[in-house]
């Protein structure tokens, strides 16, 4: 998506290849790099189906890194059925933490995206 005028300006001002893939062209692709980055972890951390069939489910605290854990969206889904108030009411914690991490991803996504336009020229 980076136009060839760019490349062709840059190596005839004297730039390396190298130097034109740095300077030139990963600045004008960095704002979609980014957004595509932050929204790919968004969208993998509310998928939970692959996980539900994967990586099963546990309802007990990690000790350790290496130890199962339930993720948010799978957290969900199983305490909501419950007949417990009390595990209903995690589970909709968990719903509301879920949703502050993918909105808060999304406004970063939006606030790099911005930041990074400056440097685009069209």
């Amino acid at each position: 998506m980076v136009p060839s005028e760019l490349k062709e300006a840059s190596y005839t001002l004297g730039a390396t290849r190298f130097e034109t893939t740095a300077r030139v062209v990963v600045k004008q692709a960095l704002p979609g790099i980014v957004t595509g980055v932050i929204l790919a972890f968004g969208r993998g951390i509310g998928d939970a189906a692959s996980i539900l069939f994967t990586a099963g489910y546990t309802d007990s605290l990690p000790r350790s890194l290496l130890d199962p854990v339930a993720s948010l969206p799978l957290a969900v889904f199983f305490q909501l059925g419950t007949p417990f108030p009390e595990v209903q009411a995690r589970a909709y914690a968990s719903a509301l933490i879920l949703l502050i991490i993918v909105l808060a991803l999304s406004i970063a996504s939006r606030a790099l995206s911005k930041r990074f336009m400056k440097n685009i020229i069209r």
